[in-house]
């Protein structure tokens, strides 16, 4: 999972820093916005024990303000830390309980900490929030975690939603794949495998996938146009190499 939420950190710090401060009187509420900022410098730059200071500094001037409540509970998330996340997180909500910025958060947290059905929960909330421009995030949050806790057949109806948003999402047609393999649909691996390669042509790893996925299954006559496709465009890159490796296993390619 630490995959996944380390996207949805980056994703929202980068927002949080663009936000302007909500609380006390001027002079403080600015010496709290000042440490919150610096704090999410810190953050992006991996310094993590500085990040923490200057977060605190500010919660300590601001102990109320829910952005700054939510971007500490995201330094525990980085750090795979979801317990100590989760107080923060928590009364951000409290807050302001119709962020689905901080409810794609909490999922995350409650799938962190082995709570997946309560995690899917909000994850349904925050993807059937119209206004949220990170639902394509929390489906693939989503899919993830059921995917993790072995939940196979439950991905594709995240997933299917994600490609809907975006027909060419890399991960949402790998994470698919891996899905239907898991449950032994091979029909609907294959539609996926030829769905991707349809849409994002210009990926040389999508033929040698496809490729690869018929000549496993001695589904020879299948496999070799992808090869051939492999050779024909992408014949310096290490997928048209490998292509050529194939084809000469056929008896398709002289050496």
């Amino acid at each position: 999972m630490k995959k996944t939420f380390s996207l949805l950190i980056a994703l929202v710090i980068a927002g949080c820093a663009a936000k302007g401060p909500e609380t006390p009187a001027p002079d403080k509420a600015a010496l709290a916005e000042s440490r919150y900022k610096m704090g999410v410098a810190y953050l992006n730059t991996n310094t993590d024990y500085k990040a923490f200071q200057e977060l605190q500094s500010a919660l300590e001037l601001a102990p109320d303000n829910d952005k700054y409540l939510y971007t500490m509970g995201l330094f525990f998330m980085k750090k795979e830390r979801y317990s100590e996340a989760e107080p923060y997180i928590k009364k951000a909500i409290q807050i302001k309980p119709d962020s689905s910025e901080y409810l794609n958060a909490y999922a995350a947290v409650l799938a962190g900490t082995g709570r997946l059905n309560e995690a899917v929960e909000y994850w349904d909330k925050v993807i059937n929030d119209p206004g949220y421009p990170y639902q394509i995030m929390a489906l693939y949050n989503a899919a993830n975690a059921l995917y993790d806790a072995g939940r196979y057949s439950r991905v594709p109806y995240y997933l299917d939603k994600a490609l809907n948003i975006n027909r060419r999402y890399t991960d949402a047609y790998r994470l698919l794949f891996k899905s239907y393999i898991k449950t032994g649909d091979r029909v609907k691996a294959e539609q996926t495998l030829l769905k991707e390669a349809e849409m994002i042509p210009e990926d040389p790893d999508n033929y040698l996938r496809a490729a690869e996925f018929y000549f496993d299954s001695r589904e020879y006559s299948k496999a070799v146009p992808f090869l051939e496709k492999l050779l024909e465009n992408f014949s310096d890159t290490p997928q048209g190499k490998r292509a050529g490796e194939l084809m000469k296993r056929l008896g398709l390619l002289n050496e």
